[in-house]
């Protein structure tokens, strides 16, 4: 191996720990980031709520209508199956 990739080699077992390192890094940055005080949407974390619940069936269906209006959703809707 030559001299220039020799400083660049880790081995396995180093990477293992270097990713490992890594990621409980960000996983530990991401729970501690502040939550803001004005979010208008920290009620859909109660995800299975019932205001949450029906936030979700409106979008879902002003999502269909506006899927099922348009000309190609027929033709990939019989394409499904």
């Amino acid at each position: 191996m030559p001299d220039r990739l020799r400083a660049l080699y880790i081995p396995p077992m180093n990477t293992n720990a270097i990713l490992l390192i890594l990621a409980a890094g960000a996983v530990l940055s991401v729970s501690a980031a502040p939550v803001p005080a004005d979010d208008p949407f920290i009620w859909l974390e109660q995800a299975h709520s019932e205001r949450a619940m029906q936030w979700v069936e409106a979008e879902n269906a002003k999502t269909s209508a506006a899927l099922e209006s348009n000309p190609l959703f027929s033709t990939l809707s019989m394409m499904q199956g």
